[in-house]
């Protein structure tokens, strides 16, 4: 008895570590840093499979190193931009990152003529969005077409991620963790872009209060357009006509 009773407390507290992580996830989508990151690209080989859709399934049996060269010479290396899209990493990041994310990647060597490279297939895919809250387009006959708001449901990202796709754009979106974000920034490598971000503790009741606070300012400045009789002007109007004349020192 004593024994169960230790176990359940167990599993209790790891189901509450569990809950405290969800609440405070953050996800964001892989995107990089275009101004600085050097662009690479290969020979269109239809044989190989870099030329295929890069969907969670394997790659590693069927790899073969396939030559890679330089498009565009910036900066960042530590993120290379692969033309088609898909991951591209340094040896350096490779071993920084393995340890965190082997079982959620394979690792696909490059042959570039300076670097070691290397391209990320994301074989983590999940199930997890929140269909309620998430805003699509479809088509026609009823299928996906897109999102017009994407929102995860944070309950289906295990709190051990670092780097995953989900089901429905496994062929295109990579996605991280506030984890892996963590770990690139630590080692100061450079290349990716963190601004989209999902958060977690964006819940739909501060969605709903978000949405009420904009339309209650949308209305505060509807009435608040007042019409001055002499210039015939709203005083909103008036009001950056004043500071447009201060910045320019013609008025105190």
């Amino acid at each position: 008895m004593q024994l169960v009773k230790l176990l359940n407390a167990r599993l209790n507290f790891g189901g509450i570590k569990q809950m405290k992580r969800w609440l405070k996830m953050r996800v964001y989508e892989w995107n990089y840093n275009y101004s600085k990151s050097m662009v690479i690209t290969s020979d269109n080989d239809e044989n190989h499979p870099i030329t295929d859709s890069f969907d969670g399934e394997p790659k590693l049996d069927l790899w073969t190193p396939i030559k890679v060269r330089t498009v565009s010479k910036k900066s960042y290396r530590d993120f290379p931009v692969y033309l088609s899209s898909k991951p591209v990493i340094s040896a350096r990041v490779k071993e920084v990152i393995e340890p965190f994310v082997k079982d959620e990647v394979e690792f696909l060597p490059l042959l570039h003529d300076e670097l070691d490279l290397y391209m990320i297939n994301v074989t983590k895919v999940l199930d997890c969005v929140d269909w309620k809250r998430s805003d699509i387009r479809t088509y026609e006959d009823g299928s996906l077409a897109g999102f017009n708001k994407l929102v995860f449901d944070f309950t289906k990202i295990p709190a051990e991620t670092y780097i995953f796709k989900f089901v429905e754009r496994a062929s295109t979106l990579v996605y991280v963790t506030e984890a892996f974000k963590d770990l690139i920034e630590s080692h100061k490598f450079k290349g990716l872009d963190f601004s989209v971000v999902f958060d977690s503790e964006f819940t739909e009741e501060k969605e709903q209060e978000q949405k009420r606070n904009y339309e209650m300012a949308l209305e505060e400045i509807e009435r608040k357009k007042v019409w001055n009789s002499h210039t015939k002007k709203p005083e909103t109007a008036l009001i950056k006509d004043r500071l447009l004349l201060v910045e320019n020192g013609k008025c105190s």
